[in-house]
């Protein structure tokens, strides 16, 4: 077996990178896909992660899993994580390409009684496996899986590697955010949302069960309160998963 090379761990972690082969070459390879593979010149690896094993390259592979209640903050830290070079996978993607197909209304019921058919006929996990092909299919190393509903498919990725987050909030402050945000399906009265949020984290709704789903979560997070303060809390869990890649590698 060979020997770790003397430069090992070789990491460009905010470094910029001013070298031309690095700008030219590697950094367009590794950001494809990424928030930084476009912006400047002189692009910064903030959210890469590198060592040199006997002159290779081996890029760390971090995916993480979020899930969380409806207007918890799942988008926010999705959005965050892309900034800094992740890319974003929802496994609600295959349910809404579905109801497109059929040419249904995109509204909240329909949207979750199209994915319990497909779990129902392809199994519980189905969605997930799906979002993890497209993951393998880009072969970027950073990636965010967001619309996890269930306990199968926080399996199925964890069993795959993937660091899973648990997300919630009140639910007076979630239905505000989502009364807010007036997404496709959005639009709804308390008692409506009321209704809905319990089908999906009791299991009244076949196929979903987001309060099992976040207890068998490796991390949890509470956003109640300044979006600064949910997005240091993810930055811990983000260095905790960089972390624990060097640790195993």
């Amino acid at each position: 077996m060979k020997g770790r090379s003397p430069f090992t761990p070789f990491r460009l972690l905010g470094i910029p990178l001013r070298d031309k082969l690095f700008s030219q070459f590697l950094t367009p390879f590794f950001c494809s896909g990424g928030a930084h593979a476009d912006q400047t010149p002189w692009y910064t690896a903030t959210c890469f992660s590198f060592s040199l094993w006997d002159g290779g390259l081996t890029v760390s592979q971090i995916k993480l899993g979020l899930v969380g209640t409806n207007g918890s903050g799942k988008s926010s830290a999705s959005s965050y994580l892309v900034e800094k070079g992740f890319v974003w996978l929802s496994l609600s993607d295959v349910v809404r390409q579905t109801v497109a197909q059929k040419g249904l209304s995109e509204s909240r019921e329909t949207l979750i009684a199209t994915a319990n058919q497909l779990k129902l006929e392809h199994g519980q996990d189905f969605l997930a496996r799906e979002a993890f092909k497209s993951a393998e299919a880009l072969g970027h190393p950073l990636v965010v899986f967001d619309s996890i509903r269930n306990i199968a498919e926080v399996h199925y990725l964890v069993g795959h590697g993937v660091q899973m987050i648990g997300i919630d909030a009140s639910t007076e402050l979630r239905f505000s955010r989502i009364s807010s945000r007036r997404r496709p399906g959005d639009d709804l009265d308390f008692e409506t949302f009321k209704r809905l949020d319990d089908q999906e984290n009791h299991g009244q709704s076949s196929g979903q069960n987001i309060y099992a789903a976040m207890a068998a979560c490796q991390e949890q997070l509470t956003n109640s309160g300044e979006l600064s303060d949910f997005l240091t809390q993810l930055d811990r869990i983000v260095a905790i998963a960089k972390g624990s890649h060097y640790a195993t590698s």
